[in-house]
Order: C-alpha cells, then structure tokens, then sequence
C-alpha cells in the first residue's frame, strides 16, 4: 500500500511541476554601462570594464543615433569580416570580452596600404538595401548590456569546449542539440588563443577575401529544431586572409592587427516561459514581395531590460528550416566589389523594429565563397523573417531560487533553494522551487493550497493541512 501511495503522490508532483507557471523561467536584467559618445576615427579599441568577474552568458552594444526626431538603436557584431583596405562605406563596433572587460573596436583610418574614410558606427547598407530610410551614422552613444549566466534559467542545451572552429578545418560544424523544438535564444561564443571570447554571427557582408592585403574573418551560425551548425571563413578561396575573428587595419589603432585562425565553441541554447516573450511577428519577405519595413510594437518596451531579437529561416534550398540571426550593422554596401552577401539589418527603439534587407542581385540569406567552403551553399532571395521581443527585467536572485552558483567552463548553473516548513501529517515533495504537499494515509486535505512554488525571495504562503480523520480505499 505505501509503494503504491508513493508512486501515486509521485504522479501529482510530476503533473503539478508540468502545469505550474514557473517563476524560474525569466532573465534578469543586465548589468548596464554608462552611454559614452563616440565620433568618428576616434582611438580604438575602448575598454569597458564589467563587475562580473566571470566570463558572462551573453554580451549586447547598443549603438544609439539619431534619425529624424527618434533615436534607433543598432548592436554591434561579433568579427569585421573585412578592414578598410575594401572600398565604400561600412559600419558597426566589434566587441570581444572576458571575465573583467568587454573591448569595442571601431572602425578607424589605417592607410596600410589603402586608405578608405568611410567607416562609420552604424549602416543600412546604401541603395543595395530595402529599408525605412538609409542611414550612415559618424557619431553615436554607446553602452553595453553584460548578463551573467545566473541571470538566465539554466539552459535546455550547452556544449562546452567540445568543438572547435578552424580556417583551415572542415568547412562546417555540426553541433546536434537533439532537444526536439527550436530554441528562443541561443548564444554561440568563441573563447579565443588570447582568453577573450568572440561570438558568430547570422549575416554575410562579404564573400571571399580577393587580393592578397584583404582579409575576412567571422563564424556564421544557424540552427533548426535538431542541430546547430557553424561556418567559419576558411583558406581556399582568393588569395587573402581568413580567420575565425580579426580586428585588422581599420579598427584598431592602440594594438597591433591580429587574427586567429580557430577559436574553442561555447553554446547555451534556451526555451523560455510563453510570458518572457512579450511579442513576436514572422512574414515572409524578399525582393517584389510589398510588406512594411517597420514593425510597429503594441506598446512601448524598455530599451534597458528587453532583448530585441531577428532572426531569418530559410524557405528554400540546403538549409531549408534553418534559422539565421540579423546583423546590428551592415558592414558593406552590397556592390560588385564584396561579390555575393545575405543579411537582414535591424534596427530599434521601445515602439518599432526597422529592418533593411538586400533587393534584387543578393539575399537575405547566404552561405557561399569562403563561408562552408565545400559545403552545400544557400542563396535566398526570399525568407520567413521573425522579430521578437524577450523580457529581461526580473530582480528574483538567481532567477527564481535563493542561491544560484554557475561554472562558464563548462556552462552549468547551481541553483539552490532552502525547502519550505513541513506541514504536520503531510508528505512534501520539493524539487527546485516547486513544492508538492500531500496528506499521509489515513489523513485527509482541508482543500488548501497544495502546491507552492519559490517566488525569488520566499516561499508561497499555503494554508494547506491534513486532519485525522480516516480515508478508506486510498492508495
């Protein structure tokens, strides 16, 4: 009988868990820096540091200009994928970042050997690009926005150190995440030979690297419900540089030019709760299909604590599923010179999400040249183009439980909570922050609460208790 009333006790507790709004499922919001002015040319890098003292789940630069009487904001990117040695404009801030610094590096005049005055901190990408209005921006205020992995729910898959990216490797990774649905967010990061970590991006602005002064450096990252696959820029393809990151001429002007050629992958991928994503719109969109440039958000969200996310999945060809993220940025303007590129560039602020696209002659999606070389390519001219909105503004401590404890090294979290008082004559099931009270045999329920869950701070208040009186044909 005591097997049997377990086993059953043990069914409501697993049923309770699955049908609980978990508080656990919310993010944080982030540690934000102070908004600094930057004008163009100015010394680069510029360093930032953080109060983490660890390595951090996830790194967003915010870029704010001006357009018209609004402020958008742009973000920055993971690698330049080309220097300023290639001709016409360009724009955005490369970060990198370790336990104590996020490092941003702007475009600069290098002359070596070429000289190009044309870099700025953010662009739509000129005429080659459908958009709201073309923008080149020479000034603009920045910050960073730096979360701790204990800011985040524990992930629903990470993968530490187990692959590596190469130039000279295979033309892609696959990472199988095997989890059955596609993530809300995944974060790939590239612990670089110097310790700092860079991160892959979703966009193409360049294909090949033509002449022996050019360079293109990155990771390109997509995934579907299944697998997580990586595309570094790798050696084969014209006679210039690659690597898996590089700040070269034009964007660094107080270190010297350095590349990497492989990098050790670090990947946490997450599902979050319905209520942590406050909006979400996907259409279809490409060159001669009419739709709004502009989304409109339903009501005004906080540019400090929300995550602004764009992400692009392929309707057509190898990839077929696959999901793409935007670029902050365009970091060329489409013209014969960079040959073949696929971007979506977004841009934001707490009413409307603005999205640039390529017309007719390049794609929103692209992978091809140096980007898989020997890998199955991709050209898509049109793409199922989502945009969402997660919330980031939770002050539960460790998101839910009392005490959370995380390792970056091998991307786990500890997340304790004292249980809550037992309540006489009752079993009492705690896992996490959810706790499952039920009365003993020979006892039975007044009707209270009888599960409570852990709101950051405290335990739900029940009035759940079991009285004597005998209950026959329980089991």
């Amino acid at each position: 009988m005591a097997i049997l009333s377990r086993t059953f006790i043990l069914r409501i507790f697993i049923i309770a868990l699955l049908s609980l709004k978990n508080p656990m499922l919310c993010i944080r919001a982030p540690w934000l820096s102070t908004w600094q002015t930057f004008t163009q040319n100015q010394p680069s890098p510029t360093v930032i540091p953080h109060p983490l003292n660890e390595y951090p789940a996830k790194v967003d630069v915010q870029i704010r200009v001006t357009e018209g009487s609004q402020q958008q904001i742009f973000s920055g990117i993971g690698s330049c994928q080309r220097d300023d040695d290639d001709p016409n404009p360009y724009g955005g801030i490369v970060y990198i970042y370790n336990h104590q610094e996020v490092k941003l590096y702007t475009p600069i005049i290098s002359n070596t050997p070429s000289s190009n005055q044309d870099g700025v901190f953010a662009y739509t990408g000129g005429a080659v690009f459908n958009g709201p209005f073309a923008g080149k921006y020479a000034t603009a205020d920045i910050r960073v926005r730096v979360w701790r992995m204990c800011d985040f729910p524990p992930a629903n898959f990470t993968s530490a150190n187990v692959h590596t990216v190469s130039t000279s490797g295979s033309s892609y990774t696959d990472i199988p995440h095997n989890i059955g649905y596609y993530p809300d967010l995944i974060v790939v990061q590239l612990k670089l030979p110097n310790g700092f970590v860079s991160e892959a991006q979703g966009a193409v602005f360049k294909e090949q690297a033509v002449y022996s002064y050019n360079i293109v450096c990155g990771v390109i990252m997509a995934y579907d419900s299944s697998n997580i696959r990586l595309w570094p820029a790798t050696n084969g393809i014209g006679s210039g540089q690659y690597g898996v990151f590089c700040v070269s001429d034009g964007w660094s002007t107080t270190e010297s030019a350095y590349t990497y050629s492989s990098a050790n992958v670090y990947v946490q991928a997450w599902k979050f709760s319905i209520s942590d994503i406050l909006f979400t719109q996907t259409d279809t969109r490409g060159s001669g299909i009419s739709v709004s440039s502009t989304i409109t958000l339903p009501q005004p969200f906080n540019i400090d604590n929300h995550i602004f996310l764009v992400q692009s999945q392929a309707v057509d060809g190898s990839y077929i599923n696959y999901m793409f993220e935007g670029a902050g940025s365009a970091l060329s303007d489409g013209s014969a010179f960079f040959a073949r590129i696929g971007a979506v560039v977004y841009s934001y602020n707490q009413n409307e999400i603005n999205l640039w696209y390529p017309g007719a002659g390049d794609y929103l999606i692209f992978i091809g040249g140096t980007w898989g070389l020997g890998a199955p390519t991709q050209q898509s001219t049109t793409a199922s183009v989502s945009v969402k909105v997660f919330k980031a503004d939770s002050t539960l401590p460790g998101c839910g439980c009392s005490n959370c404890s995380s390792n970056w090294n091998t991307l786990t979290t500890t997340c304790v909570t004292s249980p809550p008082d037992d309540i006489a004559n009752a079993y009492k099931f705690f896992s996490y922050n959810t706790t499952v009270y039920t009365c003993m045999p020979g006892y039975q329920s007044n009707g209270g609460k009888s599960v409570i869950a852990y709101t950051g701070t405290q335990w739900e208040q029940t009035d759940f208790n079991c009285t004597g009186t005998m209950v026959t044909g329980w089991s």
